[in-house]
């Protein structure tokens, strides 16, 4: 791009959306949005085997419920289902909650069981590459007072992904045979049952995650005609050349609204003007601004290939002189 005005200062490089107010230069690039929202997951947990075998066996002479929409494994694990959440691939975290319920009984002499357990909607929290938490909404019957309590949200266990790394993959977030041991905060809600650190079932969890869509953060740099050297502050001369480089431009928004006028058609995304010049604080036509405010020495018309293609084809040569493409990723060369 070639400047039109003699000892102009290259800050004064502007970014202005067409139809849509001012761009402000210094943004960060393209990023896509973080945490991903989840679906669709699935949580394979036993709580404990030798627990459930108790439960059944000659002593307890007890039995196991499997509340909707919870299903009973082949192996006799438990699948909770309905997870939803977050998952972030970048920092390898993640916040699953599943559904369903798991009811279990024993030593029922006549009066009811003296014995009940029921773990209600778990949900794993992963926070870093090798920890994690498993929390549940848990009511068990105290063995000294015979009364059910309610234990809402307690940290049941904690997970140990080391060796068991949380893992994105295909659309997915898994993790496979995750050991988990009893908390202290676990050790009433589970009836005293068993100490704290006591080794619990693994967990299997996945989810599918949705679709990013990108978040679009305008930002452009400008370099001397080798395209290479930062030329932000420098002073230029009459007939420099400067390259400026954007990024974080959509390519398919600002689009044009209903009576837009020429050349861009309704609904089309319209790009934005990449401007060299020189400009009063208050420049902008909408503020009421006199053309005074601002002087322009050369501008490019950053638009995307698709829409430029429906741009009618009397304004076609026009928007070429001065075209430079916003490619896919929102970056453009002008």
């Amino acid at each position: 791009m070639r400047t039109t005005s003699f000892r102009r200062n290259v800050a004064t490089v502007l970014a202005a959306a067409l139809g849509a107010g001012t761009l402000i230069a210094g943004a960060a690039p393209v990023a896509l949005a973080e945490p991903t929202d989840t679906t669709g997951g699935t949580l394979d947990w036993g709580v404990k085997a030798s627990f459930r075998t108790y439960i059944t066996g000659p002593i307890a002479h007890g039995s196991i419920e499997v509340r909707d929409p919870a299903t009973r494994n082949a192996d006799g694990t438990f699948r909770f289902a309905d997870g939803a959440g977050t998952a972030d691939p970048d920092a390898g975290t993640a916040e699953l909650a599943f559904a369903g319920e798991v009811y279990f009984a024993g030593h029922d002499m006549g009066a009811g069981p003296l014995l009940e357990l029921t773990v209600t909607d778990p949900r794993v929290t992963v926070t870093s590459a090798t920890d994690g938490v498993l929390v549940a909404d848990v009511v068990s019957k105290s063995l000294d007072s015979g009364e059910l309590v309610t234990y809402d949200d307690v940290e049941l266990a904690d997970l140990d992904l080391t060796g068991h790394p949380l893992t994105f993959d295909g659309g997915t977030v898994s993790a496979t045979g995750v050991p988990a041991t009893l908390t202290a905060a676990g050790v009433p809600a589970f009836a005293n049952f068993y100490a704290a650190g006591t080794a619990l079932d693994p967990l299997t969890f996945t989810a599918t995650l949705e679709e990013q869509q990108p978040v679009f953060e305008p930002s452009i740099e400008v370099f001397a005609a080798d395209g290479t050297t930062p030329a932000a502050e420098a002073e230029l001369a009459y007939g420099d050349t400067i390259v400026v480089r954007g990024s974080g431009f959509d390519p398919g928004g600002n689009v044009a609204p209903t009576g837009n006028r020429p050349p861009i058609p309704a609904g089309v995304p319209a790009g934005s003007y990449v401007v060299f010049g020189s400009f009063a604080d208050t420049w902008q036509p909408s503020t009421g601004a006199p053309s005074s405010a601002r002087t322009v020495g050369a501008q490019t018309w950053a638009l995307a290939q698709a829409a430029l293609d429906q741009v009618p084809a009397q304004y076609q040569d026009a928007i070429r002189a001065q075209w430079a493409e916003i490619d896919e990723d929102g970056t453009f060369t002008a």
